[in-house]
């Protein structure tokens, strides 16, 4: 697989993903309508159920890069970002010059010097018939704003997570790890 460097390449690949989570969707919808009508077995219709939740989050990662997108343009920074070094596969990046993310409100962008502090958290849940373990960086940046990534889970999530410690301390060796 060709490693994307830039929003545009990303933005498109977000466009297939939309476009074979659908096909893939209803192909599977089919086979499973046409093998409840000759079986009655409806526990089949878990497959295109899941399906259906992994293409509406593609769609909500494609919204979140036309967002980023919309933000970097509206503001003259699109040039200045650099290659694009991590991606998420959701609502952030991290690329040569910045750190650009897409909350729930609006998108942030700031440099690695911004960053004050950062600090890990785990987060466990334990219930008789499910349990799991997740573990988030938080991100305290010079304005007061303070982000958390999902670094590590054992639950499926739809996004690519991992420790983005190291990158971030690379990028600004003044870092507080608490």
């Amino acid at each position: 697989m060709k490693k994307c460097k830039n929003l545009y390449d990303y933005i498109e690949m977000a466009k297939y993903d939309i476009i074979l989570y659908l096909v893939l969707f209803l192909i599977i919808a089919g086979i499973v309508v046409f093998y409840y009508y000759k079986t009655k077995i409806w526990f089949y219709f878990f497959i295109p159920l899941v399906l259906f939740i992994v293409f509406l989050s593609k769609i909500t990662t494609y919204i979140n890069l036309l967002s980023i997108r919309k933000y970097l343009l509206n503001n003259n920074l699109i040039e200045k970002i650099g290659n694009i070094i991590y991606w998420n596969y959701r609502n952030y990046f991290l690329t040569d010059n910045y750190f650009i993310i897409k909350d729930a409100k609006s998108v942030d962008f700031f440099s690695y010097k911004d960053i004050l502090e950062i600090y890990k958290e785990k987060k466990v849940v334990l219930k008789p018939k499910y349990s799991s373990l997740s573990e988030y960086l938080y991100i305290k940046v010079k304005n007061g704003n303070q982000y958390k990534i999902l670094i590590d889970t054992t639950k499926f999530v739809n996004e690519d997570y991992k420790d983005i410690t190291p990158i971030l301390l690379e990028k600004n060796s003044n870092i507080k790890i608490i």
